[in-house]
């Protein structure tokens, strides 16, 4: 039952291309060649989990002075973990929904993280809404290609002239129920100015001015909008592997964006766009970078690093160095950093160390030799090598038969010669006698 290639070499059972269906205990069961059970072994239980989707955020002004914050992902079951990040620092709550104060988060970018035991994803930053800054010089920020509704913070009555300016160029002008600029759904029913399909261009400052029977109601609050590019998703390159055994990673962003670091999908203190690691230290670490901006944020596809890989086998070539010495090369087919080389005769004797191994000709003329190589991580031996420079005056084989055969067979062959040679001497005389 099943199919060669289900196990390995080990016997240890291979499940590729998982599904749910998958999901279940999985235990060995060995007998031995006479049909006894070899006894309990460990089993295994197997959960498949989807991968995370990227989650959404929404705001809500749930009273006059709180927003609350709902995190929107794709799936939700038990292993489904909520966290939240405030300016690029953890907060405490977990869950769906975060409830904050608007004063304290006015121009905060909030973030929702979403994780399950094999994946995590991170939402675009959101920022609040509920509550103007109070220093008009403080941006509201908003990303290419979205929607943004600026408040009007005063409540109009039909017979009131509406004024919004951007900068310093009227862009709305309503006089009671008739629209002199712009257009009807520039504005939403309370007179708060709408705007679709943002562009920088359209980053500057909107001001409201509101006439009731031709008297100014006074100074409303504006609102400075800057629109920024959403981020790209960056990647991250691991090129330096420094002589210390340092690996560094390199994360690739743009102008005036963060960067927070993730090791299997931990957020790490750096903030910087290159991070450093000790490599035998995160051989097997999984590294990415999160790039934002406070209209969005993306996450590189993890690395690891490069520096440290599994050892393949070597190969011994041997050369003739002179007339009386041969010189063992150990060679890898890959470039690897920090390699020992250890040389070992067949009898499992440490004989050096170092890429080369020279010995005097007549001393190894029928000795073997192989070439262990390691790092850090693996290493691997090749197959023996002996060499070919200088061959025996006597040989070891004849017509591929081993030499001692012929001479045990030679000797034994003359041994007969003399036995029977003497046998008929003896046989000979005392016919003579006779």
């Amino acid at each position: 039952m099943g199919k060669n290639d289900a196990v390995d070499s080990n016997g240890s059972l291979k499940l590729t291309q998982l599904t749910k269906d998958k999901s279940g205990r999985y235990r060995p069961v060995v007998t031995s060649e006479d049909g006894m059970n070899v006894g309990a072994l460990p089993s295994v239980r197997l959960c498949v989990l989807d991968r995370v989707q990227k989650p959404s955020v929404t705001m809500t002004c749930t009273d006059s002075d709180s927003v609350s914050f709902t995190c929107n992902a794709g799936q939700k079951d038990n292993t489904v973990r909520f966290e939240w990040t405030s300016a690029e620092t953890q907060l405490e709550e977990t869950g769906e929904i975060l409830i904050k104060r608007a004063v304290d988060v006015v121009n905060t970018p909030v973030v929702c993280r979403v994780s399950n035991p094999i994946s995590f994803a991170i939402s675009d930053p959101v920022i609040q809404n509920c509550f103007t800054p109070s220093s008009q010089d403080d941006c509201v920020y908003a990303a290419t290609g979205s929607s943004l509704t600026v408040p009007l913070r005063y409540e109009l009555k039909e017979s009131d002239y509406l004024k919004w300016i951007k900068d310093t160029r009227i862009i709305f002008n309503r006089r009671q129920k008739q629209v002199i600029m712009g257009k009807n759904d520039d504005v939403d029913s309370t007179g708060s100015l709408k705007l679709t399909q943002l562009t920088k261009d359209k980053s500057g400052r909107y001001k409201p001015e509101v006439y009731t029977e031709g008297i100014n109601v006074g100074d409303l609050q504006s609102v400075r909008l800057c629109v920024l590019d959403r981020v790209q998703k960056p990647t991250v390159t691991t090129k330096t592997c420094t002589d210390n055994g340092h690996v560094n990673f390199t994360c690739s962003v743009g102008q005036n964006e963060n960067i927070t670091w993730l090791m299997d999908g931990e957020m790490l203190e750096e903030k910087g766009k290159t991070l450093t690691r000790v490599a035998k230290d995160v051989l097997n670490a999984n590294f990415s970078c999160n790039v934002s901006n406070p209209v969005s944020s993306e996450i590189s596809l993890p690395v690891q690093q490069n520096c440290y890989k599994p050892m393949q086998k070597p190969h011994v070539t041997v050369n003739c160095t002179g007339e009386s010495e041969v010189t063992f090369t150990c060679s890898v087919s890959q470039k690897y950093n920090n390699l020992e080389f250890k040389w070992f005769n067949e009898e499992n004797k440490l004989q050096g160390s170092g890429e080369t191994l020279t010995r005097k000709t007549d001393d190894v003329v029928n000795t073997r030799f192989f070439c262990n190589v390691s790092n850090s991580i693996s290493s691997e031996i090749s197959d023996p090598a002996a060499q070919k420079c200088s061959k025996p005056s006597f040989p070891n084989e004849l017509f591929g038969i081993s030499i001692w055969v012929f001479i045990g067979g030679g000797a034994g062959l003359l041994i007969l010669v003399i036995v029977t040679a003497t046998v008929c001497c003896v046989r000979a005389r005392r016919k003579r006698r006779i």
